[in-house]
């Protein structure tokens, strides 16, 4: 019954742990370059990334044209992100221990709560980032699935590579993780 509502759960502690102070948090550190061709347009954003993750400044332009440039939208959308990067998790680490149902989501909170990123004010860099994590746990546990249940293989084989390959255009933090696709097969 608790695994039908596990990620509304999911999105209450995120709630309660990273957005009451959302109203109140603004721009940090190295955001302000991100923030500054923002204002200036969407091919601004282009052209700031273009030498380094070409794609990034597409993506990010695109979701300034969505969020604008207020703070308070960047973060709202960090949170959904950072939740959606838990309930991605979580249907992976599913995926993976199918019986384990209490141990999963004590993995989940884990993985949710823990305060491995100091830098999580960060709304305009971070939700990228933890979109790019959520895509490729999505991938991880789709890929799972296909190996347990043989319908559709193809069709799911494709969502999969789908779900994965924008966060290899995007940037390039993440593509070791495709190491560990063996290990998680195993």
């Amino acid at each position: 019954m608790i695994i039908r509502f596990f990620p509304l759960i999911l999105f209450a502690i995120s709630v309660l742990a990273y957005g009451t102070l959302v109203p109140w948090l603004g721009y940090y550190e190295d955001e302000w370059g991100g923030v500054y061709n923002m204002m200036i347009g969407q091919n601004a954003l282009i052209e700031w990334q273009k030498t380094d993750r070409p794609f990034a400044g597409i993506v990010w332009g695109y979701f300034s044209l969505i969020l604008g440039s207020k703070p308070l939208a960047w973060h709202l959308f960090a949170l959904l992100t950072k939740w959606f990067c838990a309930t991605t998790f979580w249907l992976m680490v599913r995926a993976i221990w199918p019986r384990n149902v209490q141990a999963t989501a004590a993995i989940a909170l884990l993985f949710l709560l823990y305060p491995g990123i100091l830098q999580e004010s960060r709304a305009f860099i971070f939700s990228f980032i933890w979109l790019q994590l959520a895509l490729i746990f999505l991938s991880f546990s789709i890929m799972v699935r296909v190996v347990r249940e043989s319908k559709y293989r193809f069709t799911f084989f494709v969502i999969s590579l789908l779900c994965v390959s924008p966060t290899w255009l995007v940037s390039e933090y993440f593509i070791g993780l495709e190491l560990l696709r063996p290990f998680v097969l195993w």
